[in-house]
């Protein structure tokens, strides 16, 4: 009798299965997947190696864009790349995640605190007790709409983008880690944000001390990306954050003396910055050309090390067909899974993020 062979490890079944897939039945939404082999990283195509060389990490060019980048990470929290992508492939990358593309998309139109629900200690809203104007009483205006990662198909130019192990290694020298990882969360990795005539992002802050955001395609007028570097405290060893309200109070009022950085960026342009510590907002865009910018969120840590959203926070962020998503619930299930092999606990986030 035929003895039976080494059975395949969940990585191979899913590459396994990845390779019989057709691209449609590829397109959205299949598989949890993570970076793209290196034969199959297709970034040089994407970026613009030409202005940033990033082909070769450790070549004198590309370590000076590093040195210079990681200075201005350290000093503010933020860095960006104008031209990252190359211009004879912008106009194709933002019609694939366009309104026109028909992706699946979440409006979201609220009017709220900058705090999230859930954010904010006892004590700390104690603070505000009896006065009407403190900072977490002012309330803005959001509307966007956001496309979850599950609806961005696998072989547009942006999902390839966010897949490339080496545009990752890039990032993480830049803000000094040895590794970034995928965000496991089938959801939030990877968002895109259309904001059209009117519309606007309030004043917030995310839940990760780092995320690289893509400038897909400018608006017509407005659409300035507002950023306070540090405003908030660092958090205390129990991770209470020092809040710093009447500095937050003076920048709703327009008179905070502390650091701001505004800039209206062209199409094409990388950022990264850290949005725990720093809030920031886009302004109202006007004109019928919708601003698409894509959300790429990384994490320092393994994923069955990283926080993770519950089902009522997806819902909030992506609406109701998060509940009964078989992508959330295998998701779920694989983490949990990962968490007990190691004996840790599934922790959940409730912070918004993006």
């Amino acid at each position: 009798m035929d003895q039976p062979g080494p059975q395949p490890t969940l990585g191979q079944e899913l590459q396994a299965k990845r390779a019989r897939l057709t691209p449609a039945e590829e397109s959205v939404g299949e598989l949890p997947t993570r970076y793209r082999e290196p034969e199959d990283d297709t970034y040089r195509s994407i970026v613009n190696l030409e202005r940033y060389p990033i082909d070769d990490l450790d070549g004198a060019p590309c370590q000076a864009i590093i040195a210079e980048a990681a200075a201005r990470w350290r000093d503010v929290g933020a860095t960006h790349f104008p031209g990252f992508i190359r211009e004879e492939v912008r106009a194709k990358l933002a019609s694939e995640v366009s309104p026109e593309a028909r992706l699946l998309s979440h409006r979201r139109a609220y009017t709220a605190a900058y705090l999230a629900p859930g954010t904010v200690q006892t004590h700390i809203s104690d603070v505000s007790a009896g006065d009407d104007d403190h900072p977490l009483h002012r309330l803005f205006q959001t509307h966007v709409h956001a496309v979850a990662a599950d609806q961005v198909p696998r072989n547009t130019l942006l999902r390839q983008l966010y897949d490339s192990p080496h545009v990752a290694a890039f990032f993480a020298r830049v803000i000094g880690k040895e590794q970034l990882y995928q965000y496991d969360d089938e959801f939030q990795k990877l968002n895109v944000m259309w904001v059209r005539d009117g519309g606007q992002r309030s004043w917030h802050y995310d839940g990760s001390d780092f995320v690289a955001t893509l400038l897909v395609q400018q608006a017509d007028q407005g659409g300035e990306f507002e950023f306070a570097p540090f405003i908030r405290g660092k958090a205390t060893s129990s991770g209470v954050f020092d809040e710093r309200f009447e500095d937050v109070r003076a920048l709703f009022d327009g008179t905070y003396a502390g650091r701001q950085l505004t800039g209206r960026a062209e199409s094409g342009t990388m950022q990264l910055f850290n949005g725990l510590r720093s809030l920031h907002r886009v302004r109202a865009v006007y004109g019928p050309k919708t601003r698409i910018s894509a959300v790429l969120s990384y994490d320092t840590s393994a994923p069955e090390s990283q926080y993770h959203r519950s089902v009522e926070t997806n819902v909030r962020l992506y609406g109701e067909r998060v509940r009964g998503s078989d992508l959330w619930r295998r998701s779920q299930e694989a983490r949990r899974r990962a968490c007990a092999a190691l004996g840790k606990a599934l922790v959940v986030h409730e912070t918004e993020g993006a």
